[in-house]
């Protein structure tokens, strides 16, 4: 879990629990080669800009520019500026809407001590109608900004960041953001840490596709069904654990291969974790023998010390037939965290003894949030990120041939670098697409993206990496089918994606979320791999 405290629990129940927006459960096919950007402004960061004028789609009132290469922006290399000492200063640019829809405005900005009248908002071009704004004074460092815009009749819109000058005043503004509320759009409202498994155990509802988020704007679990290979979804189940109200997070759902314990094979498994903001954590499971539809409460699989803390549950059934879970665990003395293990013999009923699967020498250190799966030649593999001292939440994998010895739980494991040598870090999620080779082709998502010096890429929240060697060798970068260029080190962002293969396996479905407005939003996508 990534530096996960008590303030942030609190923070996600807040931001999870806020007002809905219009549902949509609706998404157009996508081209092969076609990549998802639900941003409508184009060079939304300012990467694009050349010179200290600014230029390509973004204009200027007053007196604005480009910061290039400063080191002032808040995400990648450039920012804009709007600056003088008198009247309205500008940054802006028109955009393309469709009438009589709601949009979510974001941007974020930092301004000089004097500042006292600024706005982010939209207006009907040539000096037309404020469609909506929001008003800033003096902000300090770099803070998100956002406002719902309904475009009324306007089929173009001005975006806009300035601010009112008296004296030398100035605003930087950054990682611009206008989005469609419903399009593509995973249910309705809050929709966040999304998972997905295509059926394969279920007979008849073979080949559909199961996706669950970890909580939305009622204050549940969301189920959703979808019967045409990811082009849409539909809500099909709602999970009340009690312990929901208390903090929820970092769900998983699992087909069961086999028959395990009384559950039979097809059996769907849903664990999260419960109870930030009322500790003990626990991690509680759920099942369903009808493919999702309806859902009973299997066990409270673990209980955490008084006052601690367990994250992130991920299920498989091992080598020896034994329900796995693998969770992130803050409880260990002497570590700040630690990935962990634990065996059912009874199908999940009851758990045994946990072992230690990652557990460093490094106090700070902090693996977690696991996700396994299985190569096409039995090998497990599992994707973890380390966070904490000196690890910069770095993306790393292990194997297993059995799901159970995954090697010497000191050692990091294998850091995944592309072959340029940029890298994932934050909330790593990985599937398996068949494509002929031993292995199956892996395919990996991330929160963010960086460099090798760590600094942000440009390939950060569009990239995917791809590996056919299990692994080991060289990862190659390809265009994740949804597109959050705005990916930053939050709780919504590019927070932990979904990935889920297509029925041909030529292409790859991916569920990840979005800011819209002070709502995280789930949107999905299809491309190829």
């Amino acid at each position: 879990m990534t530096q996960r405290t008590l303030l942030a629990a609190l923070t996600l129940m807040a931001l999870l629990v806020s007002g809905l927006l219009p549902a949509a459960s609706r998404a157009e096919a996508v081209p092969a080669s076609a990549t998802t950007d639900p941003n409508l402004l184009s060079d939304p960061g300012f990467e694009q800009q050349t010179s200290a004028s600014l230029g390509g789609a973004w204009h200027c009132v007053g007196n604005c520019g480009a910061d290039l290469a400063k080191g002032w922006a808040h995400g990648g290399s450039n920012n804009a500026f709007a600056r003088y000492n008198s009247g309205w200063n500008s940054v802006y640019q028109t955009v393309t809407v469709t009438p009589n829809t709601t949009y979510a405005l974001t941007g974020w900005l930092r301004t000089s001590t004097n500042s006292t009248e600024g706005y982010i908002g939209a207006r009907v071009p040539g000096g037309g109608p404020v469609r909506n704004e929001d008003r800033f004074a003096a902000v300090g460092d770099w803070q998100r900004v956002s406002v719902t815009i309904d475009s009324g009749d306007a089929t173009s819109l001005d975006v806009y960041g300035g601010l009112w000058a008296s004296g030398d005043t100035w605003a930087q503004f950054d990682d611009f953001s206008l989005i469609s509320v419903g399009s593509d759009q995973l249910g309705a409202g809050s929709n966040m840490y999304p998972r997905a498994i295509r059926l394969q155990h279920s007979g008849s509802a073979n080949g559909q596709i199961i996706a669950s988020s970890s909580y939305d704007a009622q204050r549940v679990s969301s189920i959703y069904r979808s019967t045409d290979d990811g082009r849409t979804f539909t809500k099909i189940a709602a999970i009340n654990e009690p312990r929901a109200p208390q903090g929820v997070c970092c769900a998983s759902i699992y087909e069961l291969p086999q028959a395990v314990g009384d559950l039979p094979e097809g059996t769907l498994l849903f664990a999260a974790s419960y109870g930030a903001n009322a500790l003990p954590m626990s991690l509680e499971l759920w099942a369903s023998t009808d493919h999702g539809v309806t859902w009973a409460k299997r066990s409270t699989a673990l209980t955490a010390t008084p006052g601690g803390h367990l994250w992130e549950p991920e299920l498989r059934v091992n080598a020896e037939g034994q329900l796995t879970m693998y969770y992130s665990d803050e409880t260990r003395p002497g570590h700040s965290q630690t990935l962990m293990e634990v065996f059912s013999p009874d199908g999940g009923r009851t758990f045994g003894k946990p072992y230690p699967v990652v557990e460093l020498s490094d106090p700070g250190a902090r693996p977690g949030m696991a996700v396994v799966r299985e190569l096409k030649n039995g090998t497990r593999i599992m994707t973890y990120e380390i966070c904490g001292s000196s690890y910069g939440c770095d993306v790393y994998f292990r194997t297993s041939s059995d799901g159970a010895d995954w090697g010497n739980p000191g050692a990091a494991g294998t850091r995944i670098v592309a072959s340029d040598g940029t890298r994932f870090q934050h909330t790593p999620t990985i599937t398996v697409v068949d494509d002929g080779s031993a292995t199956g082709k892996l395919v990996l998502a991330g929160q963010l993206y960086v460099n090798s010096t760590g600094a942000r890429d440009g390939g950060n929240g569009i990239t995917l990496l791809t590996n056919s060697t299990g692994g080991a060798g060289a990862w190659h970068r390809i265009v994740a089918p949804v597109s959050v260029p705005q990916a930053a080190n939050n709780i919504c962002d590019n927070y932990s994606p979904a990935l889920v293969p297509t029925a041909a396996g030529r292409h790859v479905l991916e569920i990840s979320t979005m800011w819209a407005g002070d709502t995280c939003i789930a949107r999905f996508a299809t491309g190829r791999v």
